[in-house]
């Protein structure tokens, strides 16, 4: 599946399953740029997968622990910033595993598009609300 950062946005997503591990591969103006994969140790297969991904990134420069979460910066791979996070999901009792590489020139600007696309979609969900309300 491929999605758009909105609009006027050069990102895009393209997303998909293989096993228990979600990818996103991330591409601006037909260029790839990174790739964020996801893993809920929610089954053994899962436990697996996200034991793969924190392998696979390695040890962390810094880790921050925030409500339940910790978001690791890693080393950097070439021009690649690399992150984990590993949340704890205390409703369900497993972990959330997401691991991401992405060049360091898109990291902030990517963010961004995300966050912004995601305000239009809440704002287009609250003006559908306030016309289905009248």
């Amino acid at each position: 599946m491929t999605t758009a950062f909105g609009s006027g946005s050069p990102y895009a997503e393209a997303s998909g399953w293989a096993g228990d591990v979600e990818f996103r591969a991330y591409c601006r103006a037909g260029k790839f740029v990174g790739v964020e994969m996801y893993a809920e140790a929610s089954s053994v297969e899962g436990r697996l997968a996200a034991q793969l991904l924190k392998r696979t990134a390695g040890s962390a420069v810094t880790t921050k622990h925030d409500m339940g979460a910790a978001y690791s910066v890693l080393r950097p791979k070439g021009t690649a910033s690399r992150f984990l996070t590993v949340e704890k999901n205390l409703a369900y009792g497993f972990e959330i595993v997401t691991y991401a590489v992405v060049d360091s020139a898109d990291w902030n600007a990517l963010r961004e598009a995300y966050v912004r696309c995601s305000r239009e979609e809440i704002d287009r969900d609250r003006k559908q609300d306030r016309r289905s309300r009248e």
